[in-house]
């Protein structure tokens, strides 16, 4: 057993494991860098470029389900001090919820918990990161209580009562984090499936325990998503997916929405009267780089094709690239170089790490401003 660990850690051979070592490469220099900021850069660009041009959804209006019956009780997934699947997923969706606000500053988020064949509202609908996290807090405090069964149904229909109330301009969905192999339900799930698809209403669902064909007929009949993931940090690279702006699929035209700017503490909210969609203009400057993505970006030492490098070739590029214009940083090697990138509007050099940071907070270049 894992000494000086909690009660949960078990034997070390039972935990995942990382392939780190995967990750590093050796420089001209003979130093060690990492090769994983990269990859994610370069599925950053990929996400950007497949976005261009289409209509995605900024006015999000998300039900957080989580599944809490028996099965999430299950220790497959745990990690550090999360004992279980359920430990698991309020881990990752600790992780969502600022994520979500970050991408989605319009949108409102709730949370409801599928246990014991019920569905409980824990948090509505609201802009209230804070509450939200707060919940997900008293669930660990509480030791990642379960019980009972899920019931897709009475998730679906307590997610409606508080979506029904949103304007259609809006999207709609539900996200469904569960563990259950089944759902127990008093009426049947595939009339609620195409209720809840002829609604508008899209589902995605994120599996934690195997591959389940109800749950996947309401990710593929709502076209949401469905995922399994294989591992703890799987589930957080799904529900990091799930936390950006969908597309949007069909072909309705645009509305213009009515929009209040008032003096309360939580928005963006409904007004309780009218609702009115009530908002700040901070959260209407943050939807901007939606609109206006950041410039496009060239290799300063593009990738050679071949089997054979031009050395000369590249020590002539290493040679031109100058320090990057948001930290002022140079590269000291022909490898460091290969991750600079220059801006194709203002023609300044950007390092890998100003690089990833305008990508996915920034959203605009240091140069181009």
């Amino acid at each position: 057993m894992d000494e000086g660990g909690d009660k949960h850690s078990g034997y070390r051979w039972e935990g995942g494991y990382e392939r780190t070592w995967e990750a590093l490469r050796e420089d001209d220099t003979g130093a060690l860098i990492s090769g994983s900021s990269a990859a994610k850069r370069l599925f950053a660009k990929k996400r950007l470029a497949q976005e261009a041009g289409q209509r995605i959804h900024i006015v999000r209006h998300c039900v957080l389900a989580l599944d809490l019956s028996r099965s999430m009780a299950d220790p497959d997934l745990r990690i550090d001090r999360y004992p279980n699947r359920a430990g698991c997923a309020v881990r990752s969706l600790k992780e969502f919820v600022p994520k979500f606000f970050a991408s989605c500053p319009l949108g409102q988020l709730a949370l409801v918990i599928l246990q014991n064949k019920r569905a409980n509202i824990v948090v509505p609908l609201g802009g209230s990161e804070a509450r939200l996290l707060k919940a997900l807090n008293d669930i660990e405090v509480k030791g990642f209580k379960t019980g009972g069964q899920c019931s897709m149904v009475n998730g679906i229909a307590a997610s409606k009562s508080m979506l029904n109330a949103v304007g259609e301009h809006s999207n709609r969905e539900i996200i469904f984090v569960v563990g259950s192999l089944n759902t127990i339900d008093v009426t049947s799930p595939f009339a609620t499936i195409e209720t809840v698809a002829n609604e508008g209403i899209r589902c995605s669902v994120v599996s934690l325990s195997a591959e389940v064909n109800i749950w996947k007929k309401l990710a593929e009949r709502t076209d949401g998503k469905y995922f399994v993931p294989l591992d703890p940090i799987d589930v957080s690279d799904k529900l990091e997916e799930l936390s950006r702006p969908p597309v949007e699929s069909s072909s309705r035209q645009g509305v213009l929405v009515k929009m209040g700017f008032p003096q309360v503490k939580a928005i963006p909210t409904l007004c309780d009267v009218c609702k009115l969609s009530l908002v700040s203009a901070a959260h209407l400057a943050r939807c901007y780089h939606h609109l206006f993505p950041p410039s496009s970006v060239t290799p300063s030492i593009p990738e050679q094709s071949g089997e054979e490098i031009d050395l000369e070739l590249e020590r002539s590029q290493f040679e031109k690239i100058g320090p990057c214009v948001g930290c002022n940083y140079a590269p000291i090697s022909v490898e460091e170089g290969r991750q600079f990138v220059v801006c194709d509007k203002c023609l300044n050099s950007l390092c890998g790490e100003c690089d990833g940071f305008i990508d996915e907070h920034l959203h605009s270049c240091p140069g181009c401003i």
